[in-house]
């Protein structure tokens, strides 16, 4: 049978071969993707009565540091309170949960750099200042006081945990001092909750011992307690999609080189007024924004 020359020829498909489990570990740590296993180093440290000063005196040390902490937070909290009235609360929000929180799937930054630089309780507790305080409906761009923001934030978490070495006078021994350190490191611990497994097992053990106290959960609440975890959870799955898309349009956005095809993509992707030639030319020429490419935008 003669073949036809306008008979399209098959394409040829490639195959990939699909590394090892273990190899394709090595090459996500190799490039920073997931960090590589923690190895912990150990020390022994005792307060044994020996040395050039006495127990009492090493505690009172530690009475004054966290004194001077616990002296020390009440204006720095009330600082927090200040960027309230100068930004509005879901731009707060919002920022510091997108540049300061969101890491890549599979990048764990407490193992790779042994601790975290933004903790959650530090989101919470503007959580706790945005539904206390009344909205200030400031539209102006946060990225000249971003790092500021993110500092006032840590310096409260320090002195936050430094002021429980303020020991009441009532410790005076070595005796005295278990039963405080026990509440005081309670209260530390909570403020840094870690799941103790995997997420989708967590789920199922939380959905579960919801299902144990229901009946007594209904007859208080008058909801089923599985339905509002199931709910909670949804929410913070819409939560990463809606990351996840915000990201993706960000990437598309910066890629364009000239300013006009920038903006085009910009006001395409998101829901603001379109910008004509002039205003255009007044701010990406005529004014030409001065922008610091490792700061957040």
């Amino acid at each position: 049978m003669p073949t036809s020359r306008n008979r399209k020829k098959k394409k040829t498909v490639r195959k990939i071969k699909l590394p090892s489990l273990e190899k394709l570990k090595e090459e996500m740590r190799a490039k920073g993707y997931a960090p590589d296993p923690i190895k912990m180093r150990y020390f022994e440290a005792e307060f044994d009565g020996h040395g050039d000063s006495t127990y009492q005196e090493r505690l009172e040390g530690l009475r004054a540091v966290g004194k001077k902490a616990n002296e020390e937070f009440p204006e720095k909290y009330s600082n927090i309170q200040k960027w309230f009235e100068r930004y509005d609360q879901p731009q707060l929000l919002s920022f510091s949960f997108y540049y300061f929180m969101v890491s890549p799937a599979g990048y764990d930054e407490e193992a790779v750099k042994g601790s975290l630089e933004f903790p959650p309780y530090y989101q919470e507790l503007l959580q706790a200042f945005a539904l206390a305080l009344p909205r200030s409906c400031q539209g102006r761009p946060m990225s000249e006081e971003a790092e500021q923001f993110k500092k006032d934030l840590k310096e409260i978490g320090e002195l936050n945990k430094l002021k429980h070495f303020n020991f009441p006078a009532s410790v005076v021994s070595a005796e005295e001092l278990p039963s405080h350190l026990l509440r005081t490191e309670m209260m530390m611990h909570t403020t840094a909750v870690r799941n103790w497994s995997y997420d989708h097992k967590m789920k199922a053990v939380t959905l579960a011992l919801a299902e144990r106290l229901s009946a007594n959960f209904i007859s208080v609440n008058g909801f089923h307690p599985v339905l509002f975890l199931k709910l909670i959870y949804r929410m913070t799955e819409e939560v990463e999609e809606r990351i996840n898309e915000h990201r993706l349009k960000t990437m598309e956005i910066m890629r364009h080189k000239q300013y006009d095809k920038l903006i085009d993509c910009y006001e395409a992707n998101f829901p603001i007024k379109h910008s004509n030639v002039e205003e255009r030319k007044k701010l990406w020429v005529d004014k030409p924004l001065q922008i610091d490419p490792s700061s957040p935008i």
